[in-house]
């Protein structure tokens, strides 16, 4: 597991190519919870690269970025105190171990199943984890990089030979637990136990006959529609069925838990996948939550959506950034309250009303009443070009500002002398009025003031008064709005009519000297608090606007709900 562990921490730093998986992803038992896979990382610049990701990762001007962030995560064995330390020679050398395809998956083998132990009295994990890795032609440099890996443990593994079927395995037995490994002819394989091994070596060759196949099941046929054609990562997430494994627990909250489970309706989610593909100037991204949305279920709490977010004609044409989303509270407490209901036994039956009535003398209206103040609608948008946190604005819809304001007060209230409100005021049909967080230290007490201002329709809250004040008057005095923006327009014809969430930002409007010197202020802050010092520090500081500014012009996204579920793509080049 410390191996996938490290292959994960280089993932994150490298840049994608493509090839094809080790496995047919179909091949994979039935079983597979989940899988990852890789068709392979490209890291060494080529001059047919379009992709602007790539590009930027293999501009020489961030080269210095790439070795401080190797150099970042090396040494952490050493401070701990135990085996060898990576080093960023570490990392580089092994690199090219990601040009080659992998793919990771967990086996959910439960008591009684096909291929689960039935002997309670060996108590089986339930879960296997395992890995197929194309090393051909890295066959050295794949042994080396376990061998490695094997230095910076504090205790050596002991390894001894096995043999699995007809192959030719290793045992590794190290007190935290045993894994199994198996060199083949251009493939490394790796699994958590014997039994899994055995079985995904019997996967491999072609044309093997397998039963219990992973592509024989529905939740993996409707994942595979919707994954980019070519990605070059791919997530696949089979959602079990947990009424089954409620029903195996056993005590004196047992029924409870199956009734919990029972009322959120969880068999009608499938599936969860997501896919990212580099093979375009964009980096695309796509996935999905798949299953039966239709009502009853655990979907209600995604509205179907609208053409237009409303929170659109609040954010000016100056907007650098914007993200909206939608969401049915409402829905969301009948669902959680009606669920709640079914599982309290009945002596507890009257402790939800109980609440309920609490909730509504501190807030001064009904509990649904409150929820129903909130449209659903959130957003947040900024025209700094320096990404400054005070040009940030919050913004609620809401479907009565007289409620708004009501609520507003009677939560400050609730929260005791930690917030208190001042400066309230009115002009014209805005009320606003500031919002201070008291937080308590050994040394005073420290005070953050927060400005919110409340419309007929939004609730809107901002660091700095001034942020609100011109916001509304550009508003009022009919300046551009994003969505008249042609960059916008042409982002939002991408994505379906009716959408519950989107965003999108020019980083061509960005001023990446300030936006670097604002971040890089703010880790050192956050280091000081914490009398910790970090090369986090260091690779902000070599970061150069000018290649930023090269690569980097736009990024936009969108999700949508329809009768399969909820959807969501987007992209950044």
């Amino acid at each position: 597991m410390r191996g996938f562990s490290r292959l994960a921490v280089l993932f994150l730093i490298a840049a994608p190519a493509f090839a094809q998986a080790p496995i047919d992803p179909a091949k994979l038992p039935a079983e597979t919870l989940l899988y990852i896979r890789s068709s392979g990382l490209k890291l060494q610049p080529d001059s047919a690269q379009k992709n602007s990701l790539l590009a930027l990762w293999n501009d020489p001007d961030f080269a210095p970025v790439r070795a401080a962030l190797f150099e970042s995560r090396a040494g952490g064995n050493e401070k701990e105190g135990k085996g060898a330390r990576w080093t960023a020679a570490d990392f580089q050398r092994f690199l090219p171990l990601l040009e080659k395809p992998l793919i990771f998956g967990v086996l959910l083998r439960l008591p009684g199943s096909a291929s689960g132990a039935n002997d309670a009295s060996d108590k089986p994990s339930p879960t296997q984890v395992f890995a197929v890795y194309d090393d051909s032609g890295n066959e050295a440099l794949a042994r080396a990089f376990l061998d490695r890996l094997h230095k910076t443990e504090a205790e050596p593994p002991q390894i001894s030979p096995v043999t699995i079927g007809s192959v030719r395995a290793e045992k590794v037995v190290r007190k935290s637990g045993t894994t199994y490994r198996a060199f083949l002819p251009g493939k490394l394989v790796i699994a958590t136990d014997e039994a899994t091994l055995g079985d995904i070596l019997d996967r491999l060759p072609k044309g093997a006959k397998v039963v219990g196949l992973l592509g024989e099941s529905s939740a993996f046929a409707e994942a595979q529609r919707e994954v980019l054609p070519g990605n070059t990562l791919e997530f696949f997430l089979r959602v079990p069925d947990l009424a089954a494994l409620a029903g195996s627990i056993h005590g004196p909250q047992a029924a409870q838990v199956q009734e919990l489970v029972k009322g959120l309706h969880t068999e009608a989610i499938h599936a969860v996948c997501a896919s990212v593909s580099f093979d375009r100037a964009e980096t695309r991204f796509h996935g999905a939550i798949l299953g039966d949305a239709s009502a009853g279920t655990l979907f209600d709490i995604v509205p179907d959506g609208s053409a237009r977010m409303a929170s659109l004609t609040l954010v000016p044409a100056t907007a650098v950034s914007y993200n909206a989303s939608q969401f049915d509270l409402l829905n969301f407490y009948h669902i959680l309250r009606n669920t709640l209901e079914a599982s309290l036994p009945p002596n507890q039956a009257g402790m939800i009303p109980m609440v309920e009535g609490m909730a509504a003398m501190k807030l001064g209206m009904p509990l649904e009443s409150g929820l129903r103040v909130f449209s659903g609608e959130y957003a947040s948008f900024t025209s700094r070009d320096d990404f400054d946190p005070s040009g940030n604005v919050y913004a609620f819809g809401i479907t009565s500002k007289p409620d708004g304001l009501k609520l507003v007060h009677s939560l400050a209230t609730l929260a005791g002398d930690r917030v208190a409100i001042s400066d309230e005021r009115d002009e014209g049909d805005t009320t606003f009025l500031g919002v201070s967080f008291s937080n308590q230290k050994a040394a005073g007490t420290a005070q953050t003031k927060f400005w919110v201002a409340l419309t007929p329709n939004f609730l809107l809250g901002s660091l700095q008064a001034e942020t609100l004040h011109t916001l509304l008057a550009g508003k009022a005095a009919g300046s551009p709005r994003l969505a008249s923006e042609p960059g916008f327009q042409q982002a939002r014809s991408h994505f379906p009519e009716k959408v519950i969430g989107i965003s999108y930002a020019d980083f061509s409007r960005v001023n990446w000297a300030a936006a670097l010197g604002h971040m890089l202020e703010q880790v050192k802050s956050a280091q000081a608090a914490k009398g910790d010092a970090s090369q986090e520090t260091k690779v902000l500081e070599l970061f150069k606007p000018d290649v930023l500014r090269r690569h980097l012009h736009t990024t936009a996204g969108a999700s949508w709900k329809d009768a399969h579920g909820v959807h969501f793509d987007g992209w950044i080049q």
